[in-house]
Parts: structure tokens; sequence; C-alpha cells
């Protein structure tokens, strides 16, 4: 629910990176959407990641690098 995802972007310090992923981007998707449902990694850590990445012009085929998060207790 968007409310677990609220919660884990507030509680960042209870995660950590655990790995990285490489997407291909595909037609019809939204990064952001990626970002908080497959991987639920907050858009500013991605932006870190991706640092020559603009979001506004994301392209088909394009590689994106996710960090994967963990929860730690």
């Amino acid at each position: 629910t968007a409310h677990h995802s609220f919660n884990k972007i507030i509680n960042f310090s209870n995660y950590r990176i655990q790995n990285v992923e490489t997407y291909r981007v595909q037609s019809g998707d939204n990064i952001g959407g990626i970002a908080r449902t497959q991987y639920s990694t907050p858009v500013w850590l991605l932006r870190q990641y991706n640092p020559g990445l603009d979001f506004n012009r994301i392209q088909i085929d394009q590689e994106i690098i996710f960090p994967v998060l963990e929860q730690v207790n």
C-alpha cells in the first residue's frame, strides 16, 4: 500500500543496500512506479545510483541501476 511505502522511506535507516540490479526500460514503464512497487526504492536514492540519467527523458532499452534494499532490525 502507499502508506507502507511511505513508512519505508521514513524509516530508511532500518534498511541497507543489499545489491544492485540493472533494469532495462520497456515501453510504457513508469520509473517512479517501478522503484516503488518492484524495488521499494525512494526516487532520491535511485537518482544517486544513476547520476547521469535524465528521468524526464527515459528511453526504451535504456538501463537503470536499481539498489536492492534489505530490512535490518
